[in-house]
C-alpha cells in the first residue's frame, strides 16, 4: 500500500528512501496543473468508497444478527476479521481521497482564474472550491470601498496565527466587523465558532475596538454551535445561493460601517 506521496506533484511511493530520493533530487519536481474533471472524478470515487463503506458495515450487523437470532456456535471471526480490514482499507483510502481532493481544489482557486458564474452555477452544492471563491468575491467587493480590509494571510500576518479563525477583516475609524465564511453545505461545528470567536477577541484586544462578527453559511450551525453565536454583536447570514448570500453581507457591512455607494475607491 502506498505510504508516501509527494505533496508537490502528488507521486506515490511504497519506501521512504524512494520518497527522500525523489524530494532531494536536484531539478525539483513540478506543481500538476489541476483540471475541474479531476474533481469530478475524486468526488465519485469518494461516493463510491463511501457506499463500499456503508455495505461492509450492514454485511457484518447482518452476519451477527443471524448468528445471534440461530443461536448457533458458528464461529465467524475469521470472516469478520476480513471485513474489518477491508473497511480500515477504504478508510485509509478514503483519507488519502480528501487529502488530495482539498488540494487540489486550495491550488485551483488560487492559482487558476476561474470564471465566478461558472463556480456559482457549477458547484452550488458546497465545496471548498466555493467556499474560498466566495471569501474571494467578498474580499474584494469590499476592497471597492475607502475602507481597511484584511483578508487571509493579511489577517494572521498582523493578528499573529492564533486569529486564523477569522476570514475576513473590515475596519473604518472606530468600527470593526470580523467575518467568518464557512459556505460548505454542512453545518458549521462548535469547534468552527469558537476558533472564530477566539481570532474575533484577539483582534479585539489588539485594536481596542468591539468588533461586529459576521457568521456567514449556507445552512445555520449546529445547536450547540448556535448557541455560542447568541451573542449581542453578532449578525447570521445563511442562504443557500451564493450570489443572494454575497449581496446580503455587502449590504449588511455597508450598512454596519455606514458606507455608500458615493465613495467608491477609483
Amino acid at each position: 500500500m502506498v505510504q508516501y506521496i509527494c505533496e508537490n506533484c502528488d507521486k506515490e511511493f511504497n519506501k521512504l528512501s524512494n520518497y527522500n530520493t525523489h524530494k532531494n533530487r536536484k531539478n525539483k519536481c513540478k506543481k500538476p496543473t489541476p483540471k475541474l474533471e479531476d474533481i469530478h472524478k475524486l468526488k465519485s470515487e469518494n461516493r463510491k468508497l463511501r457506499k463500499d463503506f456503508d455495505e461492509l458495515k450492514e454485511i457484518i450487523n447482518n452476519m451477527m444478527k443471524e448468528n445471534l437470532n440461530k443461536n448457533t456456535t458458528i464461529n465467524i471471526n475469521a470472516n469478520t476479521s476480513t471485513i474489518h480490514q477491508n473497511i480500515s482499507n477504504i478508510q485509509t483510502e478514503q483519507k488519502a481521497l480528501n487529502n488530495r481532493l482539498n488540494a487540489l481544489e486550495t491550488f485551483i482557486i488560487k492559482n487558476i482564474n476561474i470564471n465566478n458564474d461558472f463556480i456559482n452555477d457549477e458547484l452550488q452544492n458546497g465545496g471548498a472550491i466555493e467556499g474560498l471563491q466566495f471569501e474571494n468575491q467578498l474580499s474584494n467587493e469590499l476592497k471597492k470601498y475607502n475602507i481597511n480590509v484584511y483578508f487571509d494571510k493579511e489577517i494572521t500576518k498582523k493578528y499573529g496565527k492564533s486569529s486564523a479563525g477569522v476570514d475576513i477583516i473590515v475596519k473604518n475609524d472606530d468600527k470593526l466587523i470580523t467575518l467568518q465564511c464557512k459556505r460548505e453545505i454542512k453545518s458549521g461545528s462548535l469547534k468552527d465558532v469558537n476558533h472564530f470567536i477566539r481570532g474575533s477577541q484577539i483582534i479585539e484586544k489588539k485594536e481596542n475596538i468591539k468588533p461586529k462578527l459576521y457568521w456567514i453559511s449556507k445552512v445555520a450551525p449546529n445547536k450547540s454551535a448556535l448557541e455560542s453565536l447568541k451573542l449581542d454583536n453578532i449578525t447570521i447570514i445563511t442562504d443557500i445561493n451564493s450570489k443572494n448570500c454575497l449581496k446580503k453581507c455587502i449590504d449588511n457591512i455597508k450598512k454596519d460601517m455606514d458606507i455608500n455607494n458615493e465613495i467608491l475607491k477609483n
